[in-house]
């Protein structure tokens, strides 16, 4: 049986791995910058760290799930384990739950209002994505064992990776990160072991990829001047 729906997840090991995963961004945004490397200059923080940025929509909606998903309750969402403002998502068979879908996406703006800052940030993070066998090895050190590396993750955001683990009890785990100009995105699905999951982690990510690029697109686009009312 999955993990029990509205329960937060009761191993730390899993509890680790997906915090591991999900949070590095939110962990280089509180640490300081420069720790990232000690080729970049130091980089003050600035007085205000973060900025009242507009309220992002929901980048994967209940309408683009195949039937039988549904909204889940805010105790359900609670086991994501995600940081940030989470969009989830749950399947039922008998009224046991066989497929979680987690998303949450963050903007570097409400990070940092310094173009600096917000760079480190994003070069930290690139650099994460791009190495994934390094966030193995120290899940490895904290005594998380058997995260596998996802591949063939093309044509998802600029810079991608994503993980899976498998554990008695709660399930399998698949989570994938990607980078969308300065949109940070984080796509999980839970499902019961060797069992496909009805809607996969690539399909998932790349319809989130697609509404962050539209999103993207619209936001650049200057407003359309609305002529003054006749008199």
């Amino acid at each position: 049986m999955l993990f029990t729906a509205g329960s937060r997840l009761k191993s730390v090991l899993q509890l680790c791995f997906v915090v591991l995963i999900t949070c590095g961004l939110w962990l280089t945004i509180a640490l300081p910058v420069q720790a990232a490397s000690p080729e970049q200059p130091k980089i003050e923080a600035t007085e205000k760290p973060a900025v009242d940025a507009p309220a992002l929509p929901k980048f994967l909606t209940l309408e683009a799930l195949p039937e039988g998903f549904v909204n889940a309750t805010p105790e359900e969402t609670q086991s994501c384990q995600m940081a940030g403002e989470v969009t989830a998502f749950l399947l039922k068979r008998e009224e046991q739950p066989v497929e979680l879908i987690c998303t949450t996406s963050f903007s570097l703006a409400a990070a940092t209002e310094n173009p600096e800052q917000a760079e480190a940030i994003r070069k930290i993070y690139d650099a994460i994505l791009k190495n994934p066998q390094t966030l193995v090895d120290q899940a490895k050190a904290m005594g998380v064992k058997d995260v596998k590396v996802l591949k063939r993750l093309q044509g998802i955001g600029e810079v991608a990776t994503g993980f899976s683990k498998t554990e008695p009890g709660i399930g399998q785990t698949d989570v994938l990160l990607f980078r969308r100009s300065d949109f940070i995105n984080s796509v999980l699905i839970r499902y019961e072991v060797d069992h496909l999951p009805i809607l996969p982690l690539r399909s998932i990510a790349r319809q989130v990829d697609q509404q962050v690029s539209q999103y993207i697109e619209s936001s650049a686009k200057p407003a359309i001047p609305v002529p003054p009312a006749q008199e």
